[in-house]
């Protein structure tokens, strides 16, 4: 991938051999949703690249975010993985930390195509049919039951995104990794590190994404 700016032109390129054309346009595609439609968004005909206009680009850095900037990659993030899942049948297993493109401060997209994975025809469940890469970069965040896949073909249910959207959330606002060393910190800690925001609808938001039940991690911000 390569990403050029010139004033406030943008283009990202994508590597021709990333996924089929099909996932390529839907994921392009989910980026402009989250641009809303608006900043000129669009993308050349082989879908190997898209146009948009922002006036500041930065990807998430090493400082921790504010709570209100926390809310905003929340929306982000959600509306490009909704796109995905409800136009496309596929969705994120996983998200980099080192692939979340801030774009004029305010909307956040997650830029590794390589992280999208098809789903099975109900919908629900994330297919892997092929080796993946699931302890990918520096600061990867994926589900414990990503971590667990043992044996190909397997499925996961599509909320192993919301845990993995909870372990970036929660490494941005605290620098705690709760997946930290492939392991899955227990609850008591987690309640623990979300202490100084406790009883903040993020809160209460995070405690549901990080639950030891897959079925229990709702989506729900409120």
């Amino acid at each position: 991938m390569n990403i050029t700016k010139n004033g406030s032109s943008v283009v990202i390129q994508f590597s021709k051999n990333s996924k089929s054309n099909y996932l390529r346009e839907i994921f392009l595609r989910s980026i402009g949703e989250c641009l809303n439609g608006t900043m000129g968004f669009r993308t050349d005909s082989t879908f190997h690249k898209c146009y948009f206009h922002a006036h500041s680009l930065s990807f998430l850095s090493t400082s921790s975010l504010k709570y209100d900037n926390v809310l905003q990659m929340i929306t982000s993030l959600a509306k490009q993985q909704t796109y995905l899942h409800k136009t496309g049948n596929c969705g994120f297993y996983g998200l980099l930390y080192d692939e979340i493109l801030v774009i004029d401060n305010s909307i956040y997209v997650c830029l590794d195509i390589n992280l999208v994975q098809e789903m099975d025809d109900s919908s629900e469940n994330i297919i892997f049919r092929s080796p993946f890469d699931k302890h990918k970069g520096r600061l990867g965040f994926y589900a414990p039951e990503i971590l667990n896949i043992e044996t190909l073909p397997s499925s996961v249910s599509y909320k192993v995104f919301h845990s993995s959207l909870a372990g970036l959330v929660i490494y941005c606002l605290f620098g705690k990794h709760i997946f930290e060393n492939r392991e899955e910190k227990e609850e008591e800690e987690v309640e623990s590190i979300l202490n100084p925001i406790k009883y903040t609808k993020l809160y209460w938001f995070l405690l549901r994404l990080t639950s030891k039940d897959i079925e229990e991690r709702n989506f729900i911000l409120i």
